[in-house]
């Protein structure tokens, strides 16, 4: 692997030779690299941070408090990132290059840049896991804060409860909260299912019914 690629946490597939992955140098949003060598082939975006000084002076700790997991659409016209620490979701059009950015109600990723110039999570755990498929893109939620889940030691739960079914436009149009939560997720839309994987429990892997009509 390409020794600009660090701290790489989450990835998907381009095609059969590329993948993509969070960029957590700052520089940019996305590197590219080559599947089977792991050479950067190019990198793309930047990341949406409405404090541009923070960025150009404390860029790897901006791309840590902005951690993101991406998925791509099925034909691969899309590209979508969600933060782990912030109620933040953006789309990327690969032919248009069309950008969509959506800030929910819990705002974007909060952080403090630490001494050492890490990028310390001061908010709240928000999103989990993203799926994008021909109809739709879901995600898991959570939305506690650090204070809160601190409060809870050995009884807090880890994953999500709240499943967002949104538009490739990112507007949402169903809302789910499950009932127990869960760190990641796989739907099948043709058995109108959710599959979930309970990290917090002997049997991890779950399933929901879901009404998509």
């Amino acid at each position: 692997m390409d020794k600009r690629l660090f701290r790489s946490l989450d990835f998907d597939l381009k095609d059969a030779s590329t993948v993509v992955i969070p960029d957590y140098s700052g520089e940019n949003r996305f590197g590219w690299a080559d599947i089977h060598s792991g050479e950067l082939l190019r990198k793309s975006e930047h990341i949406p941070v409405s404090d541009q000084k923070l960025l150009k002076e404390s860029a790897p700790a901006v791309a840590q408090g902005w951690n993101s997991f991406i998925a791509f659409s099925p034909d691969k016209k899309i590209l979508v990132s969600v933060t782990q620490f912030g109620d933040r979701l953006d789309i990327y059009d690969m032919q248009s290059q069309k950008h969509i950015g959506k800030l929910g109600e819990d705002g974007e990723p909060q952080f403090k840049v630490s001494s050492e110039g890490y990028g310390l999570p001061a908010g709240r755990i928000c999103y989990y896991d993203v799926q994008v498929t021909d109809q739709y893109i879901y995600t898991i939620y959570d939305g506690r804060k650090f204070k809160d889940i601190m409060k809870l030691a050995d009884a807090y739960q880890q994953g999500g409860k709240i499943l967002r079914i949104s538009t490739h436009e990112g507007d949402v149009v169903k809302t789910y909260v499950l009932d127990r939560p869960i760190a990641g997720i796989y739907v099948d839309e043709a058995a109108g299912m959710l599959f979930g994987l309970d990290v917090n429990a002997d049997e991890q892997i779950v399933k929901f019914p879901l009404e998509l009509e």
